[in-house]
């Protein structure tokens, strides 16, 4: 009788194959889940992630204003509990929060700290929902940019 010995590089081979496809296959099963508010892990229809804030216009004030501003504006959402405004010095920097608005019929905002001739600035604004659990802020908008004449 002959015996049949395996090899231990196809035995460590299936080993390897076996661990790859279970971590495929839980890889694939998880992206089924819905990870659209994390505050809400039991998906309580009352907790909703705010939506993207669109619409958002900037002006320049005029040169003889002083100080200098920018005024931001952008369409009013239903259901959010206030905005924030985002700015940068270029597109590619971190944009840094700059004010928080707690009104949610407050769709515009004058920035005239730290708004000089000859700068360049960005901003970005974002709806925010609070709960007891914590404020869900929405997508922030598209990034929106001025020179300052």
């Amino acid at each position: 009788m002959k015996e049949t010995v395996q090899s231990p590089k196809l035995n460590l081979l299936s080993y390897v194959l076996v661990f790859t496809n279970l971590l495929l296959l839980l890889i694939i099963s998880s992206c089924s889940l819905d990870r659209s508010n994390p505050l809400d892990p039991i998906n309580n229809s009352s907790i909703r992630v705010p939506g993207q804030v669109i619409g958002v216009e900037l002006s320049v004030s005029p040169l003889s204003a002083s100080p200098r501003y920018i005024d931001i504006r952008w369409r009013g959402m239903d259901n959010v509990d206030g905005y924030y405004i985002y700015r940068a010095y270029s597109l590619h920097s971190s944009f840094e929060r700059i004010v928080t608005i707690t009104n949610n019929q407050v769709i515009q905002h004058r920035d005239d700290s730290n708004v000089f001739s000859g700068g360049t600035y960005w901003y970005k604004v974002s709806a925010f929902n609070d709960y007891p659990e914590g404020r869900l802020e929405g997508q922030r908008s598209t990034p929106q940019g001025r020179i300052v004449n």
